[in-house]
């Protein structure tokens, strides 16, 4: 039997493109590894840059999973950009690729089961750390995380007192800790490029995707068309906040998400284009 937690999803390692991404991730750890000593990197430091850059591949699955539940296989597409992204430019902020994962599972209630108290309070350490290290959107849409948890079919009414408390921690943490700065970082053209292109990612994944009646991981029910859509918006939301406050540090440190929705649109585009609109209308 598969062990699950509320914000946890059953591995079912039968099931073949799961089978596919562990296989994928531990090719690229151990890959990334030999280069690095070949080159004569010490092996603290390769094995900290390949674990790095596998879990920045991987992430960038799991969070394509997440904004395209219907679909296995258009997490897929943006990983080879996401291994050159980590590459290039080293690991994302691993701690907010967990907080989006975790809040897009609540809101899409994928995993079959309610989020825990436990998983709650979980949700709010998480977006004060962030807040801590610069990413100050977090408990903001970790507070509509909660209220839309709290009033979506089927409610969690105590979610509540905690998209209350996320507002009082944020509240708190721009009153005691280093504020959000009163200025725009988008002056840029990479990110303003950046910005339009994830946006247009939404769009098409909203016209494309959405459709389709697919269970939970506990086949207790369909996941809810309101809750799914959610999920494939409010992580976007996040990177878009973020950048339009800090500009390219934000693309840096969010990066897995960003790909995760460029390489679902693509997927969903590439469908379109090779299949007309005959697979709309089944």
């Amino acid at each position: 039997m598969n062990k699950v937690t509320a914000l946890g999803r059953p591995v079912v390692m039968n099931h073949f493109p799961n089978r596919l991404v562990a296989i994928l991730t531990l090719a690229i750890l151990a890959g990334t590894l030999v280069i690095k000593l070949i080159g004569g990197v010490a092996v603290l430091n390769a094995l900290s840059t390949a674990a790095v850059t596998a879990f920045a591949v991987f992430l960038t699955w799991a969070i394509g999973r997440e904004i395209d539940p219907a679909h296995d296989w258009s997490a897929f597409v943006a990983l080879p950009f996401a291994l050159l992204t980590a590459v290039m430019l080293g690991g994302p902020n691993f701690i907010a690729l967990l907080f989006v994962l975790l809040f897009s599972r609540t809101l899409s209630g994928c995993t079959g089961m309610r989020p825990t108290i436990s998983d709650s309070i979980l949700l709010i350490i998480l977006g004060a750390i962030l807040f801590c290290d610069g990413i100050f959107m977090a408990l903001i849409i970790l507070a509509l995380v909660f209220f839309s948890d709290a009033f979506l079919k089927p409610p969690n009414q105590r979610q509540i007192f905690f998209g209350v408390a996320s507002l009082f921690v944020f509240g708190l943490m721009f009153l005691f800790v280093s504020g959000i700065p009163f200025y725009l970082e988008m002056g840029n053209l990479y990110n303003i490029s950046a910005l339009l292109l994830l946006l247009a990612a939404v769009v098409v994944l909203f016209m494309l995707t959405g459709r389709e009646q697919i269970p939970d991981d506990m086949n207790h029910a369909a996941l809810q068309k309101t809750r799914v859509r959610l999920a494939q918006s409010l992580p976007a939301l996040f990177v878009i906040l973020e950048l339009i406050l800090k500009g390219d540090p934000a693309l840096l440190l969010l990066y897995p998400t960003v790909l995760a929705y460029y390489g679902a649109a693509f997927y969903h585009l590439g469908r379109l284009l090779k299949f007309g609109g005959a697979e709309r209308k089944t």
